[in-house]
């Protein structure tokens, strides 16, 4: 009798202890799947820095405005969203810069402009600015007829002009380890002009590829290489924003082409070759 009642007690006393070994297990399983589901799930929120640095890149659109003149079409560049508000110059160029989607976008749909106009070929001015006021200034550009240009570069296109910087561009590369194949091959150089107080960025002329597209902005827009039109759009961009940055004053973005018949924009310190005088007199205004 004292051996039933003993047997019974032990297994009554097994049956708890596995119940609760077994309530213990289910509870540490529902624990894991709950900070599974809260660390993995991606639906779960994102800390507040990686949201900041999720930033949406705004696209761009251009509007046609009245220019004043019959030989000239000017643009300006609107922030597509609902409002379609201006975008400003700093804005453009950092996202042209980025060479992102939008980036691209940006840069393509301005080529296409030019590219698909009746003009053969163009001087490219835009409104010059400086950092402090890069952020409110909106980004515009004008395209002024200039058919005396096409004549001029394609007649007889110069690489040589700027053959000693292009070199150093391609060495550069080579210097820093390039060549291993590693890192795509330069396809524009900027460089300073003679005078000092200009940056210029220009296209490395391309294997397969007749001078002539290099002879002008248009020129270029319409036979060179895509890949080779973002990065000279990009690098223009890039560089106009470190040297408004570093070297203060306002500049200007542009180019002229009447003295060396190879494409290079010019990141300038004054529009000197400017034929547009309403964005010279808007900026001097501003002075």
């Amino acid at each position: 009798m004292h051996i039933r009642n003993d047997y019974r007690h032990n297994q009554s006393s097994k049956a708890r202890v596995n119940f609760i070994l077994l309530a213990l297990a289910s509870l540490s399983l529902f624990v894991v799947t709950v900070l599974a589901f809260v660390f993995k799930s991606p639906t779960s929120k994102p800390t507040s820095g990686v949201k900041r640095s999720a930033v949406i890149m705004p696209t761009v659109t251009y509007r046609e405005v009245p220019s004043g003149r019959e030989d000239v079409r000017r643009f300006t560049a609107l922030s597509s969203s609902v409002s379609q508000e201006p975008m400003s110059v700093r804005s453009w160029m950092t996202l042209v810069a980025s060479k992102s989607d939008q980036g691209v976008k940006a840069a393509m749909d301005l080529s296409e402009i030019i590219s698909s106009s009746d003009y053969e070929s163009i001087l490219f001015e835009t409104i010059g600015t400086s950092w402090d006021d890069s952020d409110r200034t909106p980004f515009e550009f004008a395209m002024v007829n200039e058919p005396g240009l096409k004549r001029f570069a394609e007649r007889s296109p110069d690489r040589f002009s700027f053959e000693e910087h292009f070199s150093n561009c391609r060495n550069a590369y080579i210097k820093q380890g390039g060549s291993d194949g590693t890192k795509d091959k330069p396809t524009v150089c900027s460089f300073e002009n003679l005078g000092g107080d200009a940056r210029l960025v220009s296209p490395l002329p391309q294997t397969n590829v007749d001078d002539s597209s290099y002879s002008h902005l248009a020129a270029f827009v319409r036979n060179a290489p895509n890949n080779q039109i973002i990065e000279f759009w990009a690098a223009g961009a890039a560089q106009y924003l470190h040297v408004m940055k570093q070297r203060g004053g306002k500049r200007w973005f542009s180019t002229n082409g009447m003295g060396v018949a190879w494409l290079h924009l010019r990141l300038d310190s004054r529009p000197k070759y400017y034929s547009y005088h309403p964005f010279t007199e808007l900026m001097l205004s501003n002075r």
